[in-house]
This record gives structure tokens, C-alpha cells and sequence, in this order.
């Protein structure tokens, strides 16, 4: 492959000069954001968000193996009560809400294993202050009856927990152990370190790049969806017996 990439952001106007032979479209898209790229018959790949349905080839995480990977992790260290820090998603024109397919996971995976606690859900946004708000919460509401294993779908929701925990006295990893997801730099910034959910984001990009050129140099029009998975990745804010 010999392209020139021509880079869009939100905050710019998107429209395609004639040179430009296909699309990899990163992040969460509405309905109405699909229509428009579809109107530039150009070859389409979405990463990061489930268009098969809408008869778009996408890339995806497998958040059902990574969501079984934490629980099962809990499980085999004897806890069987889980928390949950998650966030509403939106797409990238802030036109309609995603349900984190985080929680969704979760939910179906804990309820499978008749773990699963409504009460033990927090949601709020992706930020570190909203982990903070949360796991205070957390830890006001449920008192003596804090579970011993919280998982938090971002790193920036881990950090802001790891705060709430730190200022509430509470140790890690031992009184409550934290699994964080997407593994970024920021894991191995804090102390403790944070286990959390390897993503391999790179090798998606890679991976939506060579199915791009694919369709561009063959003119592939069946959709497909390829889903790539995690790894845990052990680190100090986990008891690990």
C-alpha cells in the first residue's frame, strides 16, 4: 500500500475531494453520520463500532471474552461480588446514546453465573472525575457491604477510583481489587499499578488498513465483521493468590 491518509476530526467539516478511493471511519457514528458517508459510494470500514447490520465491514473488541476474563478472574480469587463502574457512550455527533457494551457483557456473563447485583452497577461518563463521583458513591451507599472486586470499562474511570479508595482509606489490593480496560500508559502510572483489559488497538488499525485495501483493489462488496480479542493483564491493584 502507497496512500496518502488525509485525516478528519468532528470538529471539522467533512467532505471528500475526488482523489480519495476509501473511508476507515474510528469511533461511534449515528445513523445519520452512516447515510452521509455512504453517499460518497466510496469504500467503507468501521472500526471500533458493530455496522454489520446496516451492511458495513467493521472491526470490533470482543467485550463478551474480555467481560468473562474479569469475571472469571474474580471468581477463581473467591469473589463472587462484582461492581461496575461504566458510562454512557454517544457517537461522534453526539446525536444518539450508545449503550456501553461493557455493562451489556457484564451483565449477561454475571447473570450466567448468578452473580450479578443491580445495586453493585454505577454508571456515569468516561472521565476520571466520573470515577471518582462514582466510587464515592460506592462507597457511601454500600458501606460494610463494599464488594471486594470492582471492574471500570476505562482507565480514566479506574484512576478516578483509585482516588475515591485512596482518600477513603481503603487498600489495594487488599480490601478491594481494581481491573481497569483498554491498558493504556496511564495503567502503569498510578499506584498501584491497575490490572486491566489489554485492547490492541493498533492491530485493529492495521487490521481496518489491509481490509480497506482489500475492497479498494478487488471491490469487495459482501460486509463483514471481524472481532479481535483482549488479554488480562496482571498488575498490583489485584490480589492474585
Amino acid at each position: 500500500m502507497d496512500y496518502d491518509i488525509l485525516r478528519y476530526f468532528n470538529d471539522h467539516p467533512f467532505t471528500l475531494s475526488e482523489e480519495v478511493i476509501g473511508i476507515l471511519c474510528i469511533g461511534k457514528f449515528s445513523r445519520a453520520q452512516i447515510s452521509a458517508f455512504e453517499e460518497y459510494q466510496k469504500p467503507l470500514v468501521f472500526l471500533d463500532s458493530d455496522t454489520l447490520s446496516l451492511g458495513h465491514t467493521c472491526i470490533i473488541t470482543d467485550f463478551y471474552t474480555a467481560m468473562k476474563q474479569v469475571v472469571d478472574y474474580f471468581l477463581s480469587q473467591g469473589m463472587d461480588r462484582i461492581g461496575i463502574l461504566t458510562g454512557l457512550e454517544e457517537t461522534t455527533d453526539q446525536e444518539e446514546i450508545i449503550e456501553d457494551k461493557r455493562l451489556e457483557n457484564f451483565r449477561n456473563y454475571s447473570q450466567a453465573k448468578r452473580i450479578y447485583h443491580d445495586e453493585l452497577v454505577f454508571q456515569g461518563s468516561f472521565t476520571a472525575q466520573s470515577g471518582y463521583d462514582l466510587m464515592k458513591e460506592a462507597i457511601q451507599s454500600l458501606g460494610d457491604q463494599l464488594p471486594p472486586a470492582f471492574f471500570a470499562a476505562s482507565d480514566s474511570l479506574a484512576i478516578g477510583a483509585l482516588r475515591a479508595l485512596q482518600e477513603a482509606g481503603i487498600s489495594l489490593p487488599d480490601r478491594l481489587s481494581l481491573i481497569s480496560f483498554n491498558d493504556t500508559s496511564l495503567t502503569k502510572q498510578v499506584y498501584p499499578p491497575l490490572s486491566s483489559i489489554t485492547v490492541y488497538t493498533e492491530e485493529m488499525g492495521r487490521a481496518g488498513m489491509d481490509i480497506l485495501n482489500k475492497e479498494v483493489l478487488h471491490g469487495r462488496k459482501i460486509p463483514s465483521l471481524t472481532m479481535l480479542g483482549t488479554r488480562l493483564t496482571l498488575r498490583e491493584s489485584t490480589r492474585n493468590d
